[in-house]
């Protein structure tokens, strides 16, 4: 009995390790658990690896994908949309790539991703005629990125950086967002740029796709002033997609999520590891799903969907030293 009694205490000393170095990085579990780095190294090694056999690869109808950092660089986080739950965290590009077009598996029907060329073409090349989609909260940031870019472009016009109070970055967004009023005095290009964002996000708020291909030629007129070209080539190169995110504004609560995870491994780089968030979508709350093969005739298999992405977002915000719980 006590010999049983011993086994669960180890058991659950070892889960909570486990789950100290997810939530605070292994060198956290270090300093919370008085054990020796190599030790708690193996224990979550071991754990891992005990958990690999009954990860299943599974792939959603809708899938979201974004970037995030690690202290060994960059890994790349891919959400069920369906579920609202991380499946997988990939080290690089070319394993996301291997991973879409993995064969005998049925493949994503939509991609949801960051404004980001090379991963627009690398899903396409992975998924032939997939749709691909972009949130309207990354739509949005997009936009704002493209406005900066063009202030910054007018500043470096002979001449107009010594214009009267010609606006830096910051002011340029808080009058986009009608926090504070564009001045009086701010060149007449600063004001049809100001415009011009206000006419793009008019269409990235509409309510579906239809109605933000109705807002579009009012963008258009307003995008032809100068400054405005980056925020052009945004809008004309991502127009469809934009538009297949209006219409799956589903994406956006995953796409929120997951960028909270960015934000949040970023502020971890120093000791999170790419394995140790890969680590995260199998701990505790794996819910069971049914996937079918390609040709849709053979049965059905039971696979994990993964961490949600709630509880991601709580476990990476834990503090403190006492246990952590994982959820459900």
């Amino acid at each position: 009995m006590q010999s049983q009694a011993g086994t669960a205490l180890e058991r659950e000393a070892r889960e909570w390790v486990v789950e100290t170095a997810f939530a605070h990085g292994r060198a956290g579990a270090v300093d919370r658990s008085g054990l020796g780095a190599s030790v708690v190294d193996g224990i979550v090694d071991h754990w891992l690896a005990s958990r690999e056999g009954d990860v299943v690869d599974a792939q959603p109808d809708t899938v979201a994908l974004d970037e995030v950092r690690t202290r060994l660089g960059g890994a790349i986080a891919v959400a069920d949309l369906d579920n609202d739950a991380l499946v997988e965290v990939l080290p690089d590009r070319e394993a996301l790539s291997r991973w879409l077009a993995r064969p005998g598996m049925a493949q994503p029907l939509r991609v949801g991703l960051p404004v980001d060329a090379a991963l627009a073409t690398i899903v396409r090349g992975a998924v032939p005629g997939v749709r691909l989609l972009v949130a309207p909260v990354n739509a949005m940031r997009a936009v704002r990125a493209a406005l900066a870019a063009g202030l910054s472009a007018l500043r470096r016009e002979p001449g107009m950086s010594r214009r009267n109070a010609f606006p830096g970055s910051a002011r340029f967004l808080r009058a986009l967002d009608g926090r504070v009023a564009a001045c009086g005095g701010w060149p007449v290009e600063v004001t049809a740029l100001l415009s011009a964002g206000r006419a793009a996000e008019h269409v990235v708020r509409a309510p579906d796709a239809r109605e933000g291909a109705r807002r579009w030629p009012e963008m258009e007129l307003a995008l032809s002033v100068p400054g405005a070209a980056p925020l052009a080539r945004l809008m004309r190169t991502w127009r469809e997609a934009i538009l297949e995110g209006l219409d799956n504004r589903f994406v956006d609560r995953a796409s929120a999520a997951l960028s909270r995870v960015r934000r949040m491994s970023v502020s971890r780089r120093p000791s999170l590891l790419p394995r140790d968030l890969r680590g995260l979508y199998l701990l505790r709350d794996c819910r069971r799903g049914l996937v079918y093969g390609a040709g849709g005739d053979e049965a059905p298999v039971s696979v994990p969907l993964g961490r949600s992405l709630d509880g991601l977002v709580t476990m990476l915000a834990a503090s403190g030293t006492g246990p952590v719980h994982a959820g459900p």
